[in-house]
């Protein structure tokens, strides 16, 4: 939805878009329906980015949607990259995709990399990927990362995955204000990891930070949810979900100088 809140005393709808199916009486399209286990497709808008005239979407089973909003009274549907099948969505109430964060160079260009994370705590978790959309009719996933203790440790005798104890999934990531090459990435159990994207086919972790656990009596575990950095201060605002409160941290690492090399080539 997108609402008109210029008089915050009567906010209106301006307008509003979703997936065919989402609506009473609608079909969803064929690639909407099933996970490849057979289960039934997610298909939820859950959070948006706004960068110039267009929103990067994650819409949970239905994949990373761009939107048009240069009429905010008409919105429409540029490009969507959907990948539950082939991947599965996880089975808990969210479904996968969690966020798409365009990585912003300049404020006169428009971006050509994403950031896409899936929120997934089934196993194998969610993990993130690095999104080409230089051509915005044509979206292509040029690498992932991950943490591969608990992202790829398959059992051959059983043919199924195994994973440690707790909510191991991807989370939130936020681009440093100082590089478009570095962020933060929020990972539930596995704390706060920090990627350099200077080479958006190969991320690398250049550092992380785990905090204690807090988990109260009948919690989670830890779930380091978001990240956000100051831009005056360059300090780091890390929220834990499950008892932990409010940590502040400061990045002492490298800052890349350059933006990431151009995916497409």
């Amino acid at each position: 939805m997108i609402i008109d809140y210029a008089d915050p005393r009567h906010p209106t709808l301006v307008s509003t878009l979703h997936i065919q199916g989402q609506h009473v009486g609608e079909d969803y399209a064929p690639q909407d329906q099933v996970k490849p286990d057979g289960t039934p497709q997610i298909i939820m808008c859950h959070e948006i980015n706004l960068f110039n005239n267009r929103l990067y979407i994650s819409w949970r089973d239905a994949g990373m949607v761009i939107v048009d909003v240069t009429d905010p009274a008409d919105p429409s549907i540029i490009s969507r990259l959907d990948y539950v099948p082939p991947f599965n969505g996880g089975h808990s109430p969210g479904g996968a995709a969690h966020t798409s964060a365009p990585v912003i160079v300049a404020a006169d260009q428009e971006p050509t990399l994403v950031i896409q994370t899936d929120e997934i705590f089934d196993c194998p978790p969610g993990f993130g990927r690095i999104i080409d959309i230089s051509d915005l009719s044509n979206p292509q996933i040029i690498s992932n990362y991950r943490i591969p203790e608990i992202d790829d440790n398959f059992d051959f005798t059983t043919g199924t995955f195994v994973c440690p104890p707790g909510q191991q999934s991807i989370h939130q990531p936020w681009i440093d204000y100082r590089s478009p090459s570095l962020f933060y990435q929020a990972w539930y159990d596995q704390g706060v990891r920090v990627w350099d994207i200077s080479n958006p086919f190969l991320p690398r972790e250049t550092g992380y930070y785990i905090s204690p656990n807090y988990q109260p009596p009948g919690g989670a575990g830890r779930q380091t949810r978001e990240t956000y950095q100051d831009p005056d201060t360059g300090l780091i605002y890390m929220s834990d979900g499950n008892g932990g409160g409010l940590t502040v941290l400061r990045w002492m690492g490298r800052i890349p100088e350059n933006p990431p090399i151009p995916g497409a080539r």
